[in-house]
């Protein structure tokens, strides 16, 4: 017996789950290929199923039709938001592979635009962005200084929701939470979920209606 049919032997409810792992197996072995890599996208299995329900859950809280994805790298995480939402998704790098892109948009037809742009020049290179967008996802650059570029960025924007990744990355969680919670303090966002993986869902506060 594999992983996949040892965790839903236990998790008999979560059918849907189960097929939506099923296929973005088969949209990530897809993108593997394609990319001349060994498929593995440096994700365990428990790392891929807590992805896949943590993006299901804000996908239930938030209920989006418009998400921003600062960071595609090769399109693991945008293939999760394209699987639990109806949302139409643009989704931005310094760089983005063609085959990816072509995967998901043959998975996926008109809910994904992908943009080469450094998350920096949003504002200024598009500014009919403004109001947009309900959710923004960062998973960007996570230095310290480009986490606080991005959060402003972010709130420029005036979205209903961020979601940031790697909140428990061993790498860089103190500096990540820290940043956060100055901006709770600060009375401009809240904590609506903390992911025990590594996401932390917050919700704008001080929003343009």
């Amino acid at each position: 017996m594999n992983k996949l049919d040892e965790y839903f032997k236990e998790n008999k409810s979560d059918i849907v789950l189960k097929l939506k792992l099923i296929e973005f197996n088969s949209i990530l072995k897809d993108l593997a290929d394609r990319l001349n890599s060994d498929g593995d996208y440096s994700n365990s299995f428990n790392e891929i199923i807590l992805n896949l329900t943590t993006i299901r859950d804000v996908c239930k809280i938030v209920r989006p039709k418009n998400i921003l994805e600062i960071g595609f790298n090769r399109g693991a995480s945008a293939t999760m938001w394209l699987l639990h939402s109806k949302a139409k998704l643009t989704s931005i790098d310094t760089k983005i592979p063609k085959v990816s892109v072509n995967t998901l948009n043959k998975n996926f037809k008109d809910r994904l635009s992908t943009i080469e742009m450094n998350s920096q020049d949003i504002i200024k290179d598009k500014p009919e962005w403004i109001g947009s967008f309900d959710l923004v996802f960062i998973d960007g650059d996570h230095r310290k200084e480009m986490i606080v570029k991005d959060i402003n960025t972010a709130l420029k924007l005036n979205p209903k929701y961020i979601l940031f990744d790697d909140y428990y990355h061993i790498a860089h969680m103190h500096e990540m939470q820290r940043i956060i919670n100055e901006y709770v303090k600060e009375n401009i966002i809240e904590i609506i979920k903390n992911s025990y993986h590594m996401q932390c869902l917050v919700k704008v506060i001080e929003r343009k209606e």
